[in-house]
């Protein structure tokens, strides 16, 4: 049975912000934290929620009254990415607004493909709906919602990076969320799409720099992605979820002989499941001693700045690179974890001193790198279970666009306290490293 057989397209239309609520709004011109994801494929995830099959059809009316509701706040959502020559810059175009909304059934086994052990790539990307970023103008936003025979639904999403980073698309998801549960339309958060704060005559240079780089022939944007992108069926996916009690642990062991000057609560729970699955990731692979080594992940910048961008309100991307270099036998022996934890932090702080210190070298660091890297997306401040449309909270969240070996989407955990990771690997490595992964770990129960 083909994936077009169990996952099958049954309706397409388009949501609009509600039309008394559209005047004109001029183009939003976008900086170079927007700009450097020009050319990077669609973020897309899902999300797994429980519902009485009977109640489905009023579920989908609400669904898509609510983003129509949630638009007129978050209007640019549903504009498109432009070039404009004139003044060489991207941008995006507010005007004739509209997301496309996919309907599609399935008859596939939702709660086994919403389970930690078994991942059947091919469905999970047949519920995230296409968009297409080769050429301007291109959409920001679309959504799919499939129908499981039997009950369930799965809302998944295809988001264009230029638009917004993860702290941006999860205040959107969760304003929608909250109109769809309440049929609250009156009171919308407070957003601010102001971009000027970056655009003075050296955040245009450096703009232009990345256009230059990454998509010299717009409209037309690259097809060619970095060489470690993969096929993603060539990789196999797994998702493990640390309990609080065995994130404290391993907090406490990076504490041990260690002069941290603080208690375990001073490391973060990301910097501590990062570190770990770091150290993990590298003795699966059996990284050699003298291997140069690389963790990739976003840190935030809003609060780094004057005038302070407010987390909640300013809507778009503010995420800067974040390296972590590194020998393999740091890495690999005894002391690894620790030398881990006190990299990342090391690196996260410096990162931040002066945010904006090597922003010129930001669009071409991939090409850079070395082959031994992990790259983590995600972050459990974003709160993802908390996204409730009515359903209560999710069965299971998962990025379904994790196209690398060594890729880890981290999120909170569906039980308060605990943090989700879902890694890709090949088979030859994937039970190296949950072997490696779990063993580390106390004995407190851990899900996988």
């Amino acid at each position: 049975m083909t994936v077009a057989d169990r996952v099958r397209l049954t309706n397409l239309s388009t949501v609009s912000p509600p039309f008394e609520t559209t005047p004109e709004l001029a183009p939003i011109k976008l900086s170079f934290f927007d700009v450097r994801w020009v050319c990077l494929y669609p973020i897309s995830s899902v999300l797994f929620f429980q519902i009485d099959d009977s109640l489905f059809p009023s579920f989908l009316h609400n669904l898509k009254k609510s983003l129509s509701q949630a638009l007129k706040h978050f209007r640019p959502i549903a504009g498109k990415l432009v070039y404009s020559p004139s003044s060489t810059e991207l941008e995006i175009d507010c005007t004739d607004s509209s997301v496309t909304v996919i309907e599609a059934e399935s008859d596939v086994d939702m709660w086994r493909l919403s389970g930690d052990d078994f991942h059947d790539v091919p469905v999970f990307r047949a519920l995230v709906p296409e968009l297409e970023t080769k050429k301007l103008p291109a959409p920001l936003f679309s959504v799919q919602v499939t129908r499981f025979t039997g009950g369930g639904v799965v809302i998944g999403t295809s988001i264009h990076h230029v638009a917004m980073d993860g702290l941006s698309s999860w205040c959107f998801f969760k304003s929608w969320a909250e109109m769809c549960r309440t049929g609250e339309h009156a009171v919308g958060p407070t957003i601010s799409w102001d971009r000027s704060v970056f655009r003075d005559s050296f955040g245009l240079e450096v703009a232009r720099l990345y256009l230059e780089q990454l998509a010299p022939a717009l409209p037309e944007v690259p097809t060619t992605f970095p060489a470690f992108i993969q096929d993603p069926s060539q990789l196999t996916r797994r998702t493990f979820t640390l309990t609080s009690t065995n994130i404290h642990f391993l907090k406490t062991l990076a504490m041990q002989g260690n002069d941290h000057g603080g208690t375990p609560g001073a490391i973060s729970k990301f910097v501590a499941v990062s570190a770990h699955a770091w150290v993990c990731n590298l003795r699966a692979k059996g990284a050699n001693n003298d291997e140069d080594c690389c963790l990739i992940f976003a840190v935030d910048c809003r609060q780094h700045f004057s005038p302070l961008l407010g987390k909640s309100e300013y809507f778009g991307n503010c995420i800067k690179p974040c390296l972590v270099r590194a020998k393999a036998h740091q890495l690999c022996g005894q002391d690894g974890f620790k030398f881990s934890i006190r990299a990342i932090r090391t690196a996260i702080r410096e990162a931040l001193e002066e945010p904006l210190r090597d922003c010129k070298t930001w669009a071409g660091y991939i090409s850079s790198l070395p082959v031994h890297r992990m790259n983590i997306a995600g972050s459990p401040r974003c709160g993802v279970y908390d996204t409730d449309f009515g359903l209560g909270r999710p069965r299971r969240y998962e990025i379904v666009s994790m196209n690398s070996e060594g890729f880890v989407g981290l999120s909170d955990a569906r039980e308060g306290g605990g943090i989700q990771l879902s890694v890709t690997f090949s088979p030859l490595h994937m039970d190296k490293f949950a072997s490696f992964f779990l063993d580390g770990l106390d004995g407190g129960k851990t899900e996988d």
